[in-house]
C-alpha cells in the first residue's frame, strides 16, 4: 500500500496542466485501489446472500410437508417439492397460476372464508382429492406472509398429507371394538 502526502502551500500557486498530469494517475490509482476493496466487500456480500438463499431453499425443499407461498391474488409464487410430489404437478406450471386452478375447492373455499382471521388457520383432518386421483385427508395451516416491517404480502400455506395417519387410527378404533381390552389383574397363589 502506497500513501502520497501533500501540503497545502501558504500562497496560492497555479499547476501547470503538465504538473496536473503527473499527478493525476496517482489520484486515479488511489480511486481504483479504492474501488477494488469495495467490489470485493461487494463479492463477500453477494457470497454470503448466495449460502443464506442456499440455505433457506434446502430447508423449504427437505421438509416432508408441502408448503406454498400465495400472493395478495391468491396466486402461486412458490411451490416445494413435497407439494410436486403430492399433486403430481411440477412448480413451473403452477407458478403465477391462481391456486383455485390447482388445488380442490373444497381447499379454496375453506381458505377463503378464513382469509381475513389474523394469526394461523388451521382445516384439521379436510378431505381432498389430489392430483394423483387419490382422495386424501390432509391438514392445512394458512399463514400471513409479512415482510420485515409486517406488511401483509400474501398466505404461506402448509400442508400434510395425514392419510396414512387416519386409516392406521381407523385401523385401531375398530380393532379396539372386534377385540375389547382386557384388564389384566395379577393373580397371587399362595400354597
Amino acid at each position: 500500500m502506497a500513501v502520497l502526502g501533500l501540503e497545502r502551500p501558504r500562497r496560492a500557486i497555479n499547476l501547470s496542466a503538465r504538473t496536473w498530469n503527473c499527478w493525476r494517475p496517482s489520484a486515479l490509482f488511489g480511486i481504483a485501489i479504492q474501488n477494488g476493496r469495495l467490489y470485493a466487500s461487494l463479492q463477500l456480500k453477494v457470497a454470503e446472500y448466495e449460502r443464506l438463499k442456499d440455505f433457506n431453499e434446502n430447508i423449504v425443499e427437505s421438509i416432508n410437508v408441502g408448503i406454498m407461498a400465495l400472493d395478495m391474488e391468491d396466486r402461486i409464487e412458490s411451490w416445494n417439492a413435497q407439494m410436486e410430489v403430492m399433486y403430481a404437478l411440477p412448480r413451473w406450471q403452477t407458478l403465477t397460476q391462481p391456486v383455485r386452478d390447482h388445488l380442490p375447492a373444497e381447499f379454496v373455499e375453506s381458505s377463503t372464508r378464513v382469509r381475513q382471521n389474523a394469526g394461523i388457520n388451521n382445516l384439521y383432518n379436510s378431505a381432498c382429492r389430489l392430483r394423483r386421483a387419490r382422495l386424501a385427508r390432509s391438514t392445512w395451516r394458512l399463514h400471513r406472509w409479512v415482510t420485515r416491517t409486517f406488511q401483509v404480502i400474501g398466505r404461506l400455506v402448509i400442508m400434510d398429507d395425514i392419510t396414512e395417519r387416519v386409516e392406521l387410527e381407523g385401523q385401531l378404533s375398530q380393532a379396539d371394538k372386534l377385540h375389547p381390552s382386557v384388564c389384566w389383574q395379577p393373580v397371587w397363589r399362595t400354597k
